[in-house]
């Protein structure tokens, strides 16, 4: 018996290796560096802006290899419901490719590059992202298409170029979120402060914090605690909850940062990577001031400030910023991070659940005999200066991404 069993076992091993052995590599072609990401991305800061890409073979053959390409928009609504996206079609007349034929030579693995390449951007929209799928439509010769790989897509944004504002010297901003009457702002139960920030410096003295925005002892951004962390490294506080980013951000850069709150919860977001979390209760109830929800934040629940404040919290000047604000924006909703990282430069001032919106851009009115920060969503809670804001705030050629 067991004498039979070895011839079995020998007559197993001998079919594996001979199946093995007519198994056969079958040669495809496509758009070299898909295999690792279908997507790339041209920031276009003036015309002409391009991009090249080939088509590449998985080995080499002795003929030569056309390949047929095309932009196909028809891709992009799958693309955008796939990555929680909403890129818009490029528009006409915007843009060419170099080539409708990629040609691989005898004995070579890659084509010759062709380019996508925007000719002109004067019909792009502000803060708009685009999409352009470019697709292998036809092989000629003796290879086949790996489908998987056959389509690049190239997401393409304009730069913005704008004004910040430094807040250098004296100045700070507040924030009256009562003025309209609006209930509803004391009791939200999702909410999102988000900004795009450059530091200069971070505070020299006790109690070394560095107040971006918000609400001192409710829901405030800032860096620096007490030296408990570091003076450059970003946490969101409040109502005994912190939420510490575990790296220091660089200083003399521009970044982006986002609190959100949502299920008793605030996320923490630098550059739109979630840096962290931690639970939080909501905001607390003051003395004398709007009655606080519980689970809820309350944009006029005042502690040592009179009012929400931009670039300084619990009315102290030992926790001002130094440094410049661009694209601040306070939310009634929990953003994801999708929305984050698709709007950092620019928003609809129409968008659902905005509240307020300061874009530091230059864009001033008049308000009680007084120059203010805008509110571009119409919602009239203009960003009142602690002084004049001189031609000095106004930092020039700011640009995004």
């Amino acid at each position: 018996m067991k004498q039979i069993l070895v011839y079995v076992s020998l007559f197993c091993i001998g079919l594996m290796l001979s199946c093995t052995n007519a198994i056969e590599f079958e040669n495809r072609v496509y758009i070299a560096g898909t295999e690792e990401s279908d997507t790339r991305q041209l920031i276009v800061d003036g015309v002409p802006s391009e991009v090249a890409f080939m088509a590449t073979l998985t080995d080499l053959v002795d003929e030569v290899i056309e390949v047929e390409i095309a932009a196909d928009n028809g891709l992009i609504e799958a693309y955008n419901r796939k990555n929680h996206k909403n890129y818009k079609p490029m528009p006409g007349g915007s843009f060419n490719l170099s080539a409708s034929v990629l040609r691989i030579e005898p004995q070579n693995l890659r084509s010759n590059p062709a380019k996508v390449v925007i000719t002109d951007d004067s019909a792009f929209e502000e803060g708009t992202s685009y999409l352009m799928p470019v697709t292998i439509t036809k092989v000629k010769g003796g290879v086949k298409l790996l489908d998987a790989s056959k389509t690049v897509y190239f997401t393409i944004l304009k730069t913005i170029v704008t004004k910040a504002c430094n807040l250098r010297g004296s100045l700070y901003f507040r924030v009256d979120f009562s003025k309209n009457g609006d209930e509803s702002l004391t009791a939200l139960p999702a909410a999102t402060m988000e900004t795009r920030f450059y530091c200069t410096a971070t505070m020299s003295g006790n109690p070394w914090i560095s107040s971006i925005m918000g609400l001192e002892e409710n829901w405030l951004i800032r860096m620096g605690d007490a030296r408990n962390i570091p003076d450059n490294s970003v946490q969101t506080a409040g109502s005994g909850s912190n939420a510490t980013a575990p790296n220091p951000t660089p200083l003399g850069e521009w970044h982006h940062l986002a609190a959100v709150f949502e299920n008793k919860t605030v996320k923490l977001y630098i550059d739109g990577n979630l840096e962290a979390q931690t639970p939080h209760p909501g905001s607390s109830s003051f003395d004398g001031k709007p009655k606080s929800t519980p689970g809820c934040i309350n944009l006029m629940a005042m502690y040592g400030d009179p009012s929400f404040s931009i670039g300084i919290s619990a009315n102290a000047t030992a926790r001002r910023w130094n440094g410049y604000f661009s694209e601040m924006r306070v939310w009634k909703k929990a953003l994801t991070r999708a929305d984050i990282v698709n709007n950092m430069c620019y928003v609809d001032p129409a968008s659902p659940g905005l509240v307020a919106y300061w874009r530091f851009d230059g864009s001033t009115t008049e308000e009680d005999g007084k120059t203010v920060i805008l509110d571009h969503t119409g919602n009239g809670y203009n960003a009142v200066p602690s002084a004049t804001i001189a031609a000095n705030n106004w930092v020039e050629n700011v640009k995004c991404p």
